[in-house]
């Protein structure tokens, strides 16, 4: 079992650097047994364009954890933080369709336009040679 101190070390040697800059790794406690791993790095709003320090979202550490899931775990911090910016600036006649900040409410209702491929009838047949 590892105890706060030894995750908080393995945590400091993992490093990450996008589009030249770099994420800041963070390892919280509450309690003896409630640890999260949290990510952050200073890039500009998708709005304004300001320079700040954005932080990602909480991910839960167990002390049962092993080295490499803690890592691999810090690897998808990374990644999902990346892919909340891209949501935020992909945008389609100028709205961010897949934005990461829109409400249950309104993906609930979008759910009902939904759009299907017609099934190629010849598709599944094969071929007899």
């Amino acid at each position: 079992m590892l105890n706060f101190s030894d995750a908080a070390s393995l945590i400091r040697r993992v490093k990450c650097k996008v589009f030249g800059k770099e994420f800041s790794f963070i390892l919280e406690s509450h309690g003896c047994d409630r640890w999260y791993l949290q990510v952050g790095m200073v890039c500009g709003d998708s709005e304004t364009g300001e320079q700040r320090f954005y932080s990602g979202g909480k991910y839960y550490v167990s002390p049962h954890s092993t080295l490499d899931e803690i890592v691999k775990k810090c690897l998808m911090a990374c990644i999902q933080f990346i892919e909340h910016e891209v949501r935020e600036g992909f945008l389609y006649s100028g709205r961010a369709i897949f934005g990461p900040h829109i409400t249950l409410e309104a993906l609930f209702v979008a759910a009902e336009y939904t759009e299907e491929r017609k099934i190629n009838e010849n598709f599944n047949q094969l071929e007899e040679k």
